[in-house]
């Protein structure tokens, strides 16, 4: 009897870190029966919290792109800016498998844009954590707000987005 509840006690921590667990599939369903504002809240937080499930399997190499040199991608699978304006939960979300996280969209001269440079700035003040995707940020605004922007995010980002919905264009 000790043994299976001890596998059973392992059976749980298995799904509970694992992405393709059968546990997943009872936190989505929990998750569905929330509003989307509800859903966004309990995802950000557990990704602030690093209690969302890892992607343990190996990627395909195939998947590998490199459009450019230095700019790789290992997933071409990527999570879009708006989810996480602030990246409070970017190590969470490179866990659970995506190729590269893009946060933002960064508004010039906010508050949220100085609460985002200070999570950038010091996620990995060690300088030892490696991962494999790319970290991203979307920006807008004039052309010397989005110069400010590039000088003040660029050092900590391996990309930066143009949204260029949010480009204010000269007359």
């Amino acid at each position: 009897l000790g043994a299976v509840v001890a596998g059973g006690i392992l059976w749980l921590f298995y799904c509970v870190d694992d992405v393709s667990s059968t546990l997943s599939d009872v936190w989505a369903y929990f998750l569905r029966k929330l509003s989307e504002e509800s859903q966004r809240h309990v995802l950000l937080q557990a990704a602030k919290w690093r209690v969302l499930p890892k992607d343990m399997d190996k990627d395909d190499p195939y998947l590998v792109m490199e459009p450019l040199d230095g700019l790789r991608f290992f997933t071409p699978v990527g999570l879009a800016p708006g989810l996480d304006p602030l990246g409070e939960g970017v190590p969470a979300f490179f866990d659970l498998g995506f190729g590269f996280v893009e946060v933002g969209p960064v508004v010039p001269g906010s508050h949220d844009s100085d609460t985002l440079l200070h999570h950038l700035s010091t996620r990995d003040s060690s300088q030892q954590i490696a991962h494999f995707g790319l970290l991203g940020v979307s920006i807008g605004g004039t052309k010397e707000e989005l110069l400010d922007q590039l000088r003040r995010l660029g050092p900590h980002v391996q990309y930066l987005a143009l949204d260029a919905g949010r480009v204010e264009r000269a007359e």
